[in-house]
């Protein structure tokens, strides 16, 4: 069930708007990048290795369809689809279909900051105070 609710929600969604298709118009076409997204956010999620998430698709072969994927993904797959991803810059692209989600849905305030680190400038702790005078 996990996986079908984060495979039709927002990262599979996200990934539609903001991923090619396809790497390579002369690639195979056998899984579209957000399909690989979406397998990888479970990835993340369950904090699974890449076989395991392949182990774990194996499994619940209903998830794959929800998302249109007919078999399920070899773990090198993943592994492939993860570093295109990251080595081509498409983290900036999702953020700005990001954002414009919260813009529509007014989720935002004045201003928008996101940061790596997810630092919380609302809170104040002890250790990360500057020191007093």
């Amino acid at each position: 069930m996990l996986f079908a609710q984060l495979a039709q929600g927002a990262p599979f969604h996200l990934a539609k708007d903001a991923l090619p298709k396809y790497t390579s118009r002369f690639s195979r076409h056998d899984f579209t990048l957000p399909q690989l997204f979406a397998c990888l956010v479970v990835r993340e999620h369950q904090r699974k290795s890449y076989r395991g998430v392949e182990a774990l698709l194996r499994d619940a072969p209903h998830w794959d369809r929800a998302i249109g994927m007919r078999h399920v993904p070899d773990h090198n797959t993943l592994c492939r689809a993860f570093h295109i991803i990251i080595t081509q810059l498409h983290g900036e692209k999702m953020l700005d279909v990001l954002s414009c989600w919260f813009v529509v849905a007014e989720l935002l305030g004045k201003t928008l900051a996101i940061d790596s680190s997810l630092y919380d400038t609302s809170l104040t702790h002890l250790d990360l105070a500057p020191p007093r005078s």
